[in-house]
Protein backbone atom coordinates (compact mmCIF):
# COMPACT_ATOMS: atom_id res chain seq x y z
CA UNK A 1 0.00 0.00 0.00
CA UNK A 2 1.29 2.92 -1.07
CA UNK A 3 2.37 5.54 1.94
CA UNK A 4 0.76 8.54 2.57
CA UNK A 5 2.27 11.81 2.17
CA UNK A 6 4.01 13.87 5.01
CA UNK A 7 1.65 17.00 3.63
CA UNK A 8 -2.09 14.86 3.40
CA UNK A 9 -3.01 17.13 6.26
CA UNK A 10 -2.85 20.09 4.00
CA UNK A 11 -5.31 18.32 1.61
CA UNK A 12 -8.53 19.32 3.70
CA UNK A 13 -7.78 23.14 3.69
CA UNK A 14 -5.24 23.86 0.81
CA UNK A 15 -5.36 20.85 -1.55
CA UNK A 16 -3.57 22.91 -4.25
CA UNK A 17 -0.41 23.54 -1.65
CA UNK A 18 -0.62 19.96 -0.47
CA UNK A 19 -0.41 18.22 -4.37
CA UNK A 20 2.85 20.75 -5.02
CA UNK A 21 4.37 19.75 -1.40
CA UNK A 22 3.68 15.85 -2.61
CA UNK A 23 5.29 16.38 -6.15
CA UNK A 24 8.59 17.98 -4.32
CA UNK A 25 8.12 15.07 -1.74
CA UNK A 26 8.65 12.70 -4.54
CA UNK A 27 11.44 13.98 -6.00
CA UNK A 28 13.83 14.23 -3.23
CA UNK A 29 15.85 11.63 -3.99
CA UNK A 30 15.08 11.28 -7.82
CA UNK A 31 15.73 14.90 -8.85
CA UNK A 32 17.04 17.54 -6.09
CA UNK A 33 17.41 20.26 -8.22
CA UNK A 34 14.00 19.98 -9.14
CA UNK A 35 12.86 19.59 -5.64
CA UNK A 36 14.80 23.24 -4.75
CA UNK A 37 13.31 24.89 -7.50
CA UNK A 38 9.41 23.58 -6.78
CA UNK A 39 10.09 24.24 -2.98
CA UNK A 40 10.50 28.10 -4.10
CA UNK A 41 7.50 27.67 -6.15
CA UNK A 42 5.39 26.48 -3.22
CA UNK A 43 6.94 29.14 -1.06
CA UNK A 44 5.90 31.93 -3.42
CA UNK A 45 2.29 30.61 -3.36
CA UNK A 46 2.17 30.21 0.55
CA UNK A 47 3.49 33.63 0.46
CA UNK A 48 1.06 35.28 -1.71
CA UNK A 49 -1.83 33.95 0.52
CA UNK A 50 -0.41 35.45 3.53
CA UNK A 51 -0.13 38.58 1.60
CA UNK A 52 -3.81 38.52 0.66
CA UNK A 53 -4.95 37.09 4.10
CA UNK A 54 -3.28 39.82 6.48
CA UNK A 55 -4.52 42.26 3.97
CA UNK A 56 -0.80 43.08 2.75
CA UNK A 57 -0.94 45.36 -0.62
CA UNK A 58 1.37 43.57 -2.45
CA UNK A 59 3.48 46.08 -4.22
CA UNK A 60 6.82 44.25 -4.29
CA UNK A 61 8.95 43.13 -7.36
CA UNK A 62 10.14 39.71 -5.78
CA UNK A 63 9.83 37.26 -3.11
CA UNK A 64 12.86 38.06 -1.26
CA UNK A 65 10.31 41.88 -0.85
CA UNK A 66 7.37 40.40 -0.27
CA UNK A 67 9.03 37.90 2.53
CA UNK A 68 11.00 40.43 4.06
CA UNK A 69 7.42 42.40 4.15
CA UNK A 70 5.66 40.05 6.24
CA UNK A 71 8.44 39.88 8.68
CA UNK A 72 8.36 43.48 8.91
CA UNK A 73 4.34 43.29 9.53
CA UNK A 74 5.03 41.31 12.24
CA UNK A 75 2.89 38.23 10.14
CA UNK A 76 6.05 35.92 10.41
CA UNK A 77 8.38 35.13 13.51
CA UNK A 78 12.10 35.45 12.53
CA UNK A 79 12.42 31.57 12.65
CA UNK A 80 9.46 31.17 10.21
CA UNK A 81 10.91 33.88 7.67
CA UNK A 82 15.16 31.90 8.51
CA UNK A 83 13.19 28.91 7.14
CA UNK A 84 11.05 30.51 4.15
CA UNK A 85 14.93 32.49 2.60
CA UNK A 86 16.51 28.67 2.86
CA UNK A 87 13.63 27.90 0.32
CA UNK A 88 14.04 30.86 -1.33
CA UNK A 89 18.08 30.97 -1.91
CA UNK A 90 18.07 26.90 -2.51
CA UNK A 91 15.70 27.34 -5.16
CA UNK A 92 17.47 30.38 -6.98
CA UNK A 93 20.34 28.45 -7.07
CA UNK A 94 18.72 25.38 -8.17
CA UNK A 95 17.48 27.55 -10.72
CA UNK A 96 20.49 29.02 -12.08
CA UNK A 97 23.71 27.27 -11.22
CA UNK A 98 24.04 24.39 -13.56
CA UNK A 99 23.80 21.11 -11.38
CA UNK A 100 23.16 22.38 -8.27
CA UNK A 101 21.15 20.46 -5.76
CA UNK A 102 22.20 17.52 -3.85
CA UNK A 103 20.18 14.75 -2.38
CA UNK A 104 20.93 16.30 1.24
CA UNK A 105 20.49 19.71 0.26
CA UNK A 106 16.93 18.44 -0.86
CA UNK A 107 16.33 16.73 2.10
CA UNK A 108 17.23 20.22 4.49
CA UNK A 109 14.60 21.83 1.96
CA UNK A 110 11.47 19.10 2.13
CA UNK A 111 12.08 19.77 6.00
CA UNK A 112 11.68 23.63 5.92
CA UNK A 113 8.64 23.02 3.51
CA UNK A 114 7.40 20.34 6.61
CA UNK A 115 7.75 23.53 9.20
CA UNK A 116 6.19 25.79 7.44
CA UNK A 117 3.44 23.37 6.09
CA UNK A 118 2.85 22.42 9.88
CA UNK A 119 3.27 26.76 10.74
CA UNK A 120 1.03 27.41 8.44
CA UNK A 121 -1.55 24.91 9.60
CA UNK A 122 -1.38 25.50 12.99
CA UNK A 123 -2.22 29.32 12.70
CA UNK A 124 -4.85 29.44 10.09
CA UNK A 125 -5.94 26.43 9.23
CA UNK A 126 -7.46 23.53 11.81
CA UNK A 127 -8.18 24.61 16.05
CA UNK A 128 -7.75 20.88 16.75
CA UNK A 129 -5.10 19.61 13.74
CA UNK A 130 -1.99 17.68 15.55
CA UNK A 131 0.87 17.92 13.38
CA UNK A 132 1.98 14.79 12.31
CA UNK A 133 5.88 13.92 13.41
CA UNK A 134 8.20 15.07 10.83
CA UNK A 135 9.83 11.53 8.76
CA UNK A 136 12.31 11.27 6.01
CA UNK A 137 10.36 10.72 2.04
CA UNK A 138 10.30 6.94 1.38
CA UNK A 139 13.12 5.69 -0.79
CA UNK A 140 11.85 4.79 -4.52
CA UNK A 141 12.96 1.67 -5.57
CA UNK A 142 15.66 1.60 -8.21
CA UNK A 143 17.98 4.32 -5.83
CA UNK A 144 20.59 3.66 -3.84
CA UNK A 145 19.01 2.85 -0.81
CA UNK A 146 22.60 2.77 1.29
CA UNK A 147 24.23 6.00 0.19
CA UNK A 148 20.45 7.53 1.04
CA UNK A 149 21.07 6.05 4.65
CA UNK A 150 23.88 7.53 5.34
CA UNK A 151 22.58 10.98 3.79
CA UNK A 152 19.82 10.72 6.32
CA UNK A 153 21.77 10.18 9.32
CA UNK A 154 24.29 12.64 8.16
CA UNK A 155 21.70 15.03 7.19
CA UNK A 156 18.73 14.59 9.32
CA UNK A 157 20.48 13.32 12.84
CA UNK A 158 23.55 16.44 12.84
CA UNK A 159 22.00 18.92 10.48
CA UNK A 160 18.04 19.29 10.52
CA UNK A 161 18.11 18.56 14.56
CA UNK A 162 20.96 21.10 15.05
CA UNK A 163 18.59 23.49 12.81
CA UNK A 164 16.10 22.70 14.87
CA UNK A 165 17.92 23.80 18.17
CA UNK A 166 19.10 26.94 16.32
CA UNK A 167 15.40 27.92 15.52
CA UNK A 168 13.61 27.01 19.10
CA UNK A 169 16.29 29.39 20.60
CA UNK A 170 15.83 32.38 18.62
CA UNK A 171 11.99 32.08 19.08
CA UNK A 172 11.04 35.35 21.17
CA UNK A 173 9.29 35.53 24.45
CA UNK A 174 6.87 37.75 24.87
CA UNK A 175 7.67 38.71 28.84
CA UNK A 176 10.93 37.50 30.18
CA UNK A 177 9.25 35.26 32.49
CA UNK A 178 7.06 33.53 30.29
CA UNK A 179 10.36 31.41 28.53
CA UNK A 180 11.01 30.49 32.60
CA UNK A 181 7.60 29.66 33.58
CA UNK A 182 5.86 28.39 30.72
CA UNK A 183 6.09 24.65 30.97
CA UNK A 184 3.17 22.40 29.42
CA UNK A 185 1.86 19.70 31.91
CA UNK A 186 -1.24 17.16 31.86
CA UNK A 187 -4.52 18.73 32.12
CA UNK A 188 -6.57 15.88 32.06
CA UNK A 189 -5.96 14.37 36.20
CA UNK A 190 -8.38 16.77 37.21
CA UNK A 191 -12.00 16.90 37.38
CA UNK A 192 -12.27 20.25 37.70
CA UNK A 193 -10.23 23.16 35.86
CA UNK A 194 -9.93 26.75 35.79
CA UNK A 195 -8.82 28.06 32.80
CA UNK A 196 -7.56 31.21 34.28
CA UNK A 197 -5.98 28.94 37.08
CA UNK A 198 -3.85 27.19 34.29
CA UNK A 199 -2.71 30.55 32.83
CA UNK A 200 -1.37 31.73 35.92
CA UNK A 201 0.24 28.73 36.84
CA UNK A 202 2.02 29.35 33.79
CA UNK A 203 2.97 32.54 34.63
CA UNK A 204 1.44 33.78 31.25
CA UNK A 205 -0.10 37.29 30.94
CA UNK A 206 -3.66 37.01 29.40
CA UNK A 207 -6.80 39.43 29.23
CA UNK A 208 -10.04 38.41 29.54
CA UNK A 209 -12.92 40.50 28.00
CA UNK A 210 -15.58 37.75 27.58
CA UNK A 211 -17.99 39.53 29.87
CA UNK A 212 -18.49 42.79 27.90
CA UNK A 213 -18.86 39.87 24.86
CA UNK A 214 -15.41 39.60 23.91
CA UNK A 215 -12.71 36.88 24.19
CA UNK A 216 -9.68 35.79 26.24
CA UNK A 217 -6.80 37.08 25.10
CA UNK A 218 -3.00 35.87 25.52
CA UNK A 219 -0.05 37.66 25.28
CA UNK A 220 2.82 36.09 23.69
CA UNK A 221 4.33 35.12 21.11
CA UNK A 222 4.47 31.41 18.94
CA UNK A 223 6.62 29.69 21.38
CA UNK A 224 3.55 29.61 23.89
CA UNK A 225 1.61 27.04 21.35
CA UNK A 226 3.64 24.30 23.88
CA UNK A 227 1.37 25.62 26.57
CA UNK A 228 -1.79 26.73 25.14
CA UNK A 229 -2.46 23.30 22.59
CA UNK A 230 -2.51 21.16 25.37
CA UNK A 231 -6.07 22.54 26.04
CA UNK A 232 -7.29 21.04 22.84
CA UNK A 233 -7.72 17.74 25.46
CA UNK A 234 -10.36 19.92 26.99
CA UNK A 235 -11.71 21.10 23.55
CA UNK A 236 -10.08 24.61 24.57
CA UNK A 237 -8.68 26.28 21.68
CA UNK A 238 -6.69 29.03 20.98
CA UNK A 239 -5.56 30.95 17.49
CA UNK A 240 -2.42 32.62 17.19
CA UNK A 241 -2.41 36.09 15.64
CA UNK A 242 1.04 38.07 15.15
CA UNK A 243 -0.44 41.40 15.46
CA UNK A 244 -2.65 40.84 18.33
CA UNK A 245 -5.78 42.65 18.97
CA UNK A 246 -7.20 46.03 20.28
CA UNK A 247 -7.10 44.93 23.69
CA UNK A 248 -3.73 43.48 23.60
CA UNK A 249 -2.53 46.83 21.71
CA UNK A 250 -1.48 44.79 19.07
CA UNK A 251 1.13 42.84 20.53
CA UNK A 252 1.58 39.16 19.33
CA UNK A 253 -0.89 37.28 20.93
CA UNK A 254 -3.65 34.23 21.32
CA UNK A 255 -7.75 34.54 21.29
CA UNK A 256 -9.42 32.27 22.97
CA UNK A 257 -11.91 30.44 19.96
CA UNK A 258 -14.41 28.94 21.89
CA UNK A 259 -17.94 30.01 21.75
CA UNK A 260 -18.94 28.47 25.24
CA UNK A 261 -16.99 29.38 27.86
CA UNK A 262 -18.94 27.86 30.37
CA UNK A 263 -16.88 25.59 32.77
CA UNK A 264 -13.71 27.61 31.99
Amino acid sequence: MKEQSLFAFLDGWQPAAAREAEDVERMVYDDPPSALIRSRKWLEGIVGWLLKEEGVVDVYENLAERTRALKREGIITEPIFDAMEQLRLEGNKAAHQNGYGTVEESLRTHRHLYQLAVWWTEVYGSADFQAPPYRHPPVNRGVDTAEIERVIIRALDEKLNSMESVLNRHRQPATATVVQTAKPKTITDSTSFSLTGYLREQGLEWIDKRKSGGTLWVVGGWELNKVLFPLKERKIYFRFTPKGGRATHRQPSWYLMNKKTDGF
